[in-house]
């Protein structure tokens, strides 16, 4: 069973509160443990958000807070304070650097990391040095204590037109690589654990159903569909992002996607991410294959009502 980390910035896009219930589900399912989850934004609410799903799912996470200074879209709350506030769970939370340092020192087993934000808290991570947990640095710790990181973010030119997608006439730069450069890039230099990006277009033709019910997932949603003035009435559904990251990170996805060749990724001055093909090279990515609607069936069967 795989034992995992998330590391969300929760609280402006609601597939991040699709993908941590889903996860949660899948811990269910026996497919995985969820050792904790970091908060990669300092918005109002992020770790009452997290807790109130956590809770939902009768689960007591340890959750991490992503210290200041924040980054630009912290700014923008859709739905994280309307969780703390309609919930009212705690706020209490470890430094999410701190706690990402002490968990894969302590773990007896490796690792899987999913970041589905900003890198901000990995490139901290990689940065970091000793402490009370580990003489080895946060390289050497991520070395030694990670399996590999997937990663929701970037665009790959190899999966536009020849993959019979859709025909881009411009280089797509992914919003989460573009709200933190410089620690995408410092990411994708530095670290030392294998990476498996996940990019826009693997879930951006897959849809998450907002579910019936009274729960925090739901909640989330309608928050945001509300936030984006979308007509709920006949059901809301968004991209599916961070849970396409996710179930990829644990479950066989070989009928919707391949993975590329080993390489190494680098991120422009402007946000652009190429991919390198080369034979000892430790980074990978999602090429897509099709078949969204067997992707959205299992993403949406992990979903609770």
């Amino acid at each position: 069973m795989k034992r995992i980390i998330l590391d969300t910035d929760i609280g402006i896009d609601c597939d991040d509160a699709a993908a941590i219930g889903m996860l949660l589900q899948l811990e269910e399912e026996g497919k995985c443990f969820v050792e904790g989850i970091t908060t990669s934004t300092t918005r109002e609410g992020a770790v009452e958000a997290v807790r109130a799903i956590a809770q939902y799912y009768g689960k007591d996470k340890e959750i991490g807070s992503m210290r200041e200074p924040g980054i630009f879209c912290d700014k923008e709350n859709v739905y994280a304070k309307a969780l703390k506030e309609h919930y009212g769970c705690s706020g209490d939370a470890q430094d999410a650097v701190e706690m990402l340092r002490r968990k894969l020192a302590q773990a007896k087993e490796k690792l899987t990391l999913i970041a589905i934000g900003p890198l901000t808290n990995i490139a901290r991570l990689i940065k970091s040095e000793g402490d009370i947990y580990s003489d080895l640095n946060g390289a050497e710790l991520l070395r030694k204590k990670a399996d590999c990181l997937y990663i929701m973010g970037g665009s790959f030119k190899e999966n536009y037109a020849p993959q019979g997608i859709a025909e881009e006439k411009e280089i797509i730069r992914e919003w989460n690589i573009l709200q933190d450069i410089e620690s995408a890039r410092y990411v994708m230099e530095k670290c030392t654990c294998p990476m498996v990006l996940c990019p826009f277009e693997a879930g951006n033709y897959v849809k998450t159903e907002m579910r019936a019910g009274e729960n925090p997932v739901w909640y989330a949603m309608k928050t945001f569909a509300d936030y984006e003035k979308c007509e709920c009435g006949n059901g809301f559904t968004r991209e599916s992002w961070d849970p396409v990251t996710c179930l990829a990170a644990l479950e066989d996805c070989s009928a919707y996607f391949d993975l590329s060749d080993e390489g190494r990724i680098t991120v422009s001055e402007d946000g652009e991410t190429v991919f390198h093909p080369e034979e000892k090279g430790t980074a990978r990515f999602l090429i897509v294959k099709g078949n969204y609607d067997g992707l959205a069936e299992r993403i949406n069967s992990l979903v609770r009502d």
